[in-house]
């Protein structure tokens, strides 16, 4: 059982194009000020009050607060006819506040709905300007739609061929929709053009990993962890590239240096004890398993993994209860179904 199945390292390798990581590519990509984009100069005088509405969420997004910039843009959006500007304000405001929060966090926020309409209607009528295709794309990648976001991002890209940011998250939308070989290409494009976003090789590294190259993906983990050290996910990730290419002892080394820097990851405790499996320390992969369900009890890596350390000792009780937990949180989970499958065939 234990040779066929391959570890559930979290989000960032197997389920890199899930909702929660596609949020984190779209909000590592640093979000540039309105300023220096073009004024449509033909455009008829906008009443005082929502010049001045517009100037103070300009204020507030400079200021960082980005909550009080986006109501601005919002209410000047509501009451005018449609403006890429105002849509990129609000998209821009909106993954800024997000950023404060961290993946998974305000992405269901009904607020998002209000920005995706003007990114749909701008779609619709062909009337994305590159500048804001990127903060749509982005803006659709926090909500998990890859499709569109692939969409607004081509024009993006298209439009800025040498933004970084945008190539990056162009990669992540073309990921996910299964496009591995041109996600690849235009995550390498990223990392020349931004060769200090640590971003930008995580990125590449976790595309990699999911195109089946570990090798590769090694060595562009390894160049964003020299870019952050400081990052515990950065560590992690050199961990999954490790263990995948069969060196579990660096993959127990990186992942406990994960800890050190961020000790309460649930996810970081189970790659931990796959990693540990491997290396023959059945009592040390056990605990750490168990420690990643005692920090999240929905955690679905930490019950996978915790059910192949008990199959791997033959405690096929106790498996079979560790996978129901990961099976109530969520039973379509493809490790899910194949630890399920491996179980199927086990004595009872």
């Amino acid at each position: 059982m234990y040779g066929r199945y391959t570890e559930y390292h979290g989000a960032r390798l197997h389920a890199h194009c899930s909702r929660r990581v596609l949020q984190a590519v779209a909000l590592s990509l640093s979000v540039s000020l309105l300023g220096g984009c073009a004024k449509n100069t033909a455009a008829p005088q906008a009443p005082l009050a929502t010049i001045e509405t517009v100037a103070s969420a300009d204020a507030s997004y400079t200021a960082g607060r980005y909550d009080d910039a986006f109501k601005n843009y919002r209410a000047v959006y509501k009451r005018s006819d449609l403006n890429p500007e105002l849509v990129r304000g609000m998209a821009k405001a909106k993954l800024a506040a997000a950023d404060m929060l961290g993946p998974g966090e305000g992405a269901s926020d009904a607020d998002w709905a209000i920005v995706v309409e003007g990114c749909d209607r701008l779609m619709s009528r062909g009337a994305l300007d590159a500048l804001t295709a990127r903060e749509c794309g982005r803006s659709y990648l926090m909500r998990g739609d890859a499709q569109p976001a692939a969409q607004a991002l081509g024009v993006a890209v298209q439009g800025l061929p040498s933004d970084g940011e945008a190539h990056s998250a162009y990669a992540a939308a073309l990921g996910a929709t299964g496009r591995l070989g041109d996600a690849v290409r235009h995550a390498t494009r990223a990392t020349e053009l931004k060769p200090e976003s640590a971003s930008a090789f995580g990125n590449l590294g976790a595309l990699l990993m999911l195109s089946s190259q570990p090798k590769s993906a090694l060595t562009a983990y390894s160049r964003a962890l020299q870019l952050e050290p400081e990052i515990a996910r950065r560590h992690a990730d050199v961990g999954s590239a490790r263990v995948l290419l069969g060196d579990h002892a660096a993959g127990v080394q990186a992942y406990e240096k994960a800890i050190s820097l961020e000790p309460g990851r649930a996810s970081f405790y189970a790659s931990l004890g796959f990693a540990r499996l491997g290396t023959g320390d059945g009592a040390g992969a056990l605990s750490a398993c168990e420690k990643a369900t005692q920090l999240d009890a929905r955690s679905v890596p930490g019950w996978v993994n915790l059910a192949v350390v008990h199959a791997r000792a033959k405690r096929f009780a106790e498996a079979r209860a560790a996978l129901a937990y990961a099976e109530n949180v969520d039973a379509a989970d493809v490790r899910v179904k194949q630890v399920r499958e491996e179980l199927a065939a086990a004595p009872k």
